[in-house]
């Protein structure tokens, strides 16, 4: 240390007046509830310094080690973590400087606060340039040194706090990415099976493997009833993994949006039957042309009628229209599926385009279904570049507004 920094150091004697008078008026029972916090190293070549530092940092209840220069604070720092570091800038044998840059090699989430008198200032800034986190004129005041070392290991636990998420989220991804491997997979291989229960319930119910009497057509139609609804969470299974994946594999092409409600329809219309639903269709003539894929497109419709159905009323009624808008100056396509049914819940409309969600999840619950359907609508509105609305009133009815470009996806 050079005498011009041991003069502007001589307020030490202060430094532990202050320090003496912090024993003092320090509760005798914040001494005894005192949680240590974490370890810092002191390096200064003034004895007079570190006991000072020592004593004041102990008091605020971090774990505190003393070095007298830098070759020493090496030696501990082999053997200890520490989190913080108070050094001197100017010492015998190793400067701050040097210190700073082979304790940062050595750890480099270590904080560095750097103590130096006003003839160093520039080497203080230069400091800063090269990884520390502040630096404190000499004479200090060990409120200010409180204030840095709080600031100094806040940004460390931040620091810290941040990788935490960003390596929680990496994992996140990497379950949501096996999680949907295993989807795809899963669903694949249901489908080989279905596809051969509905081929035999199809041949027996068509009296291809003898006479069926009536109980028994009963119980093939349940058969190919339960079929037909385990085919279409496989589907939307199956969607919601490619989308999820990033593997989506979309037939863009010119879509005949009339056809593309008539197949929604068709997918729902043994459920629309026996219920007794009235449907109405109508598609505006002359309609834009729409990009997209005939075969989702469906999908989407019908899950969206699907819902209709699910959520019916006493003599429901559900209106299917295709009808051409403008919106700033964009051509778009409006498939609008309204019902009189029973509604949703305000609290229940951010939630409905969610995996697995139903606004009844209750073990009782009338209506079926796992709560896919509406999941799958949004995922594959968004990959055409589209939009989804959605108004509804409880005991009123609900509108779904899917909104599709009329210019190709690139």
């Amino acid at each position: 240390m050079t005498d011009s920094e041991k003069d502007t150091c001589s307020g030490t004697a202060c430094l532990a007046e202050g320090t003496h008078r912090a024993v003092a008026e320090k509760p005798q029972s914040e001494e005894k509830d005192s949680i240590w916090k974490e370890r810092i190293l002191v390096v200064d070549d003034e004895e007079r310094v570190c006991q000072t530092l020592e004593e004041f940092l102990t008091l605020r209840g971090y774990l505190v080690d003393i070095a007298s220069g830098g070759p020493e604070a090496m030696k501990m720092m082999e053997e200890k973590v520490y989190a913080l570091m108070l050094t001197d800038l100017m010492m015998p044998r190793m400067n701050g400087m040097e210190l700073m840059e082979q304790a940062k090699d050595l750890d480099s989430d270590l904080m560095v606060v750097i103590i130096t008198g006003f003839g160093t200032i520039e080497t203080a800034v230069q400091a800063l340039k090269h990884g520390a986190y502040d630096y404190v004129l000499k004479p200090f005041s060990l409120m200010e040194i409180e204030r840095t070392v709080e600031r100094a290991l806040e940004k460390r636990r931040l620091t810290h706090e941040n990788l935490q998420l960003i390596e929680l989220n990496r994992r996140l991804r990497e379950i949501d990415s096996l999680k949907s491997d295993l989807l795809g997979i899963v669903s694949h291989e249901f489908r080989t099976p279905l596809t051969s229960i509905k081929g035999y319930v199809s041949l027996m119910l068509g009296g291809g493997l003898g006479e069926v009497s009536e109980p028994q057509r009963e119980a093939l139609d349940a058969v190919e009833e339960n079929t037909r609804r385990l085919e279409k969470l496989v589907d939307n299974i199956l969607i919601l993994a490619e989308v999820g994946s990033g593997t989506a594999d979309l037939r863009i092409q010119e879509v005949d949006v009339g056809a593309v409600l008539e197949e929604g329809l068709r997918a729902c219309a043994m459920d629309i039957k026996a219920n007794d639903i009235e449907v109405s269709t109508f598609v505006e003539p002359d309609l834009p042309v729409v990009q997209g894929d005939s075969e989702k497109l469906a999908v989407v419709v019908g899950n969206t009628i699907d819902n209709a159905v699910k959520f019916r009323s006493e003599r429901a009624t559900i209106s299917v229209r295709a009808v051409a808008k403008s919106y700033k100056g964009d051509g778009w396509v409006d498939l609008v599926i309204t019902d009189n049914g029973i509604g949703i819940g305000e609290q229940d409309l951010n939630n409905i385009f969610g995996n697995f969600f139903q606004a009844d999840m209750t073990a009782t619950r009338r209506i079926g279904g796992v709560g896919l359907g509406l999941c799958v609508v949004r995922e594959v509105i968004r990959c055409h570049g589209g939009t989804i609305r959605v108004h509804s009133k409880l005991g009123e009815g609900t509108e779904v507004t899917i909104s599709l470009r009329t210019h190709t996806i690139q």
